[in-house]
């Protein structure tokens, strides 16, 4: 029997996009493994959001290439769209798939085997006008992370993924409830609703849905299974998503809302279209509905030309938040941003302003934990430890 392993980098989404893959796997026939040098087919799933991703992704290749000689590599997904020269550079790397065109993996290949030059299917993603959404098999069988929507029309400046990935599609909300079920029968207790920009679900759509209407037919579904609500902007929390969230106890009481920054100036080089005023707002939403809730976010420092003045901005914001957790980024130019352009600014700076916020960012995590001590809170197990206890996430995403 042939076999396959896989390697995902990156977000939700692309755990996500995995899964769909590895459906086609087993449909054709593939048990999956564990370990790259015993497997016929090696599939990455890349991310390229920042440099260290992409060397996370590239050397993780040449590891796995310099110990096996048969296994026939396959990259895809968004480094594969936008780093098509620097993958194909690499020897032994055997298929370099785009975005779109990993979907259609098996009409690429049809049997295992080195290809040398590398098969490569990239094309372009700007006028892709469908997203492509599959229940796909998650490899985790307590969470399943389902995709609802893809691509961004946001033109942040910093940021590659609508490059990648191209304009925001939704997947029809018929396809995702029956998506929903199909996890559901699987057995899977938790479902993350995944996508690029998801708080933009339903715009293209005729029907005029929205996350808000997604949401309220998933909850029809009779299960216990609880729902996850990935990333979201600031102006996508609306009053009646708060609401909606406060009135399932099957919604987690849990937001990740990206400020990326805590100073005005920075936020409109960034062109990012909110104020840090408009986000201060809907966290204070959030918590007058939902007090407790479990808030994180994600923080660019060191963001071209930003001053000390703006860098103390930010850090007196995430003090006075009630932030659970933080992501923090020292800034990471991208080829094909108009960030990438701009003067930067020493990555010294960059790398002890992200140890300052982290420092915060640990003290608001064990202040947050701190405040779950003495709480009975429904934990959805997900893994056994070598001493066997059991772990996994409440609602507010506390472990």
């Amino acid at each position: 029997m042939r076999t396959v392993s896989f390697r995902t980098f990156g977000c939700k989404l692309n755990q996500s996009e995995t899964h769909a893959l590895v459906l086609q796997f087993r449909e054709h026939g593939y048990t999956v493994v564990p370990s790259p040098e015993h497997a016929d087919v090696f599939v990455v799933n890349t991310c390229a959001v920042t440099a260290r991703s992409e060397g996370k992704c590239r050397r993780m290749l040449h590891r796995v290439l310099k110990n096996t000689t048969d296994t026939t590599v396959i990259v895809v997904g968004c480094l594969a769209q936008v780093s098509t020269e620097t993958l194909s550079a690499i020897e032994g790397v055997d298929y370099i798939l785009g975005t779109q065109e990993k979907y259609a993996l098996f009409e690429y290949m049809k049997e295992p085997g080195k290809q040398d030059p590398p098969v490569i299917a990239v094309g372009s993603v700007e006028s892709a006008e469908q997203a492509i959404g599959s229940p796909g098999i998650a490899l985790d069988h307590s969470r399943a992370f389902l995709k609802i929507q893809d691509g961004c029309d946001h033109r942040c400046a910093y940021c590659i993924v609508p490059i990648a990935r191209g304009p925001s599609r939704s997947i029809p909300p018929e396809q995702v409830v029956e998506d929903a079920r199909t996890f559901i029968r699987r057995g899977h207790r938790e479902i993350v609703l995944t996508g690029v920009h998801i708080g933009k679900y339903g715009l293209d759509l005729k029907e005029g849905a929205t996350l808000v209407t997604l949401l309220k037919r998933l909850l029809q579904i009779e299960t216990s299974s609880r729902i996850r609500l990935s990333s979201l902007d600031p102006d996508d929390v609306s009053d009646a998503l708060i609401n909606c969230v406060a009135e399932s106890s099957r919604v987690c009481r849990h937001f990740h809302i990206p400020m990326q920054s805590g100073s005005n100036r920075i936020l409109k080089a960034m062109r990012r279209r909110t104020s840090i005023e408009a986000f201060r707002d809907s966290i204070e939403r959030i918590m007058k509905v939902l007090p407790g809730a479990g808030l994180g976010t994600d923080v660019i420092v060191g963001f071209p030309n930003e001053m000390e003045s703006d860098f103390l901005e930010t850090r007196e914001c995430i003090k006075q938040l009630p932030f659970s957790y933080l992501h923090v980024f020292p800034f990471s130019p991208r080829e094909r941003t108009e960030a990438a352009r701009l003067p930067q600014i020493d990555p010294r700076i960059r790398m002890e302003r992200a140890r300052m916020l982290r420092e915060i960012g640990a003290e608001k995590k064990d202040a947050f934990y701190r405040e779950q001590l003495g709480l009975i809170k429904q934990v959805l197990l997900e893994k056994r430890d070598r001493n066997g206890w059991m772990s996994g996430y409440t609602s507010e995403y506390v472990r």
